[in-house]
C-alpha cells in the first residue's frame, strides 16, 4: 500500500514524470473510459454532445494507476460541434486524480506513447 502511495505522491509532485514510470499498454476499459469522459463532460457547456474521436490509449503505471487519452469533441455555444480536443487523465482506483485537455494533453500523452514498453 505503501509504494502505490507513493507511487501517486511522485506523480502528483512533478517529481518523476509519467515516461519514467515504464507505462506497460492496456486494453482500455469501459469503465475507465466512461470515468474519464465524466469527469471532460462537467466542464462542457452542452455535456450531451460529448464524443469520443478515434482511438483510445491507455497505459498503466502500477500500483492501480492508469493513465488515458483520447481526442474528443463537443458542441459550442453555437450549437456546431468544435475541432477535436486532446485528454489527458489519470486515474486512480476508479477516480480521476488528474486531468488535462488540449497542448498539456499531447504533451502528456505523448510521454506516455514513447514510454511504453
Amino acid at each position: 500500500m505503501k509504494a502505490i502511495v507513493l507511487v501517486v505522491l511522485m506523480v502528483f509532485s512533478g517529481s518523476i514524470y509519467a515516461d519514467e514510470l515504464n507505462p506497460v499498454k492496456i486494453t482500455p476499459k469501459k469503465r475507465d473510459i466512461a470515468v474519464a469522459s465524466e469527469h471532460i463532460k462537467e466542464s462542457l457547456l452542452d455535456p450531451d454532445s460529448f464524443q469520443i474521436r478515434g482511438k483510445v490509449f491507455a497505459v498503466s503505471l502500477g500500483g492501480g494507476v492508469k493513465a488515458y487519452c483520447f481526442d474528443y469533441s463537443a458542441k459550442n455555444g453555437y450549437g456546431g460541434y468544435v475541432e477535436p480536443e486532446a485528454s489527458y487523465s489519470l486515474i486512480v482506483g476508479s477516480r480521476v486524480s488528474q486531468a488535462y485537455v488540449g497542448d498539456t494533453a499531447v504533451i502528456m500523452c505523448n510521454k506516455l506513447v514513447m514510454g511504453v514498453q
